[in-house]
């Protein structure tokens, strides 16, 4: 739904969005374990549902920094297909490195993790110069 949404997002709006997903991936990490607590001692279907409402916005954001970044900060094909070769290396090697990171450190430094990678693309996207 983000990346659909995108559309509709201006070329500001890059900048918006990360700062927006990053403080939205820092409340989770910090209310994660409260609200899991919380939750615990209702029934299944309720548990299924606050689950999916804690997700609804972190997912929408995550689904609008990589064709906003797409469409307003690369300008020829070649860098379009940059983007997509690693994109996908990316997609692979963070399935395997945060299985690894949810069993050693737990799921909460995970979330920590990806908004410290926003917050590099954020700072990225915020330069002059992008791609080769």
């Amino acid at each position: 739904m983000g990346g659909y949404c995108s559309q509709r997002i201006g070329p500001g709006g890059l900048r918006n969005v990360l700062i927006a997903l990053i403080a939205v991936l820092i409340l989770v990490f910090l209310g994660l374990d409260p609200m899991i607590r919380g939750i615990l001692g209702f029934s299944k279907i309720l548990q299924y549902a606050l689950a999916i409402l804690l997700l609804i916005l972190p997912c929408f954001l995550v689904g609008l920094p990589f064709p906003l970044g797409m469409r307003y900060l690369l300008n020829c094909p070649a860098q379009r297909a940059y983007a997509w070769t690693a994109n996908g290396c990316a997609s692979v090697l963070t399935s395997i490195l945060s299985a690894q990171i949810a069993l050693s450190l737990g799921i909460p430094i995970i979330i920590l993790c990806a908004a410290a990678a926003y917050l590099v693309a954020f700072f990225i996207s915020n330069t002059k110069t992008i791609g080769p």
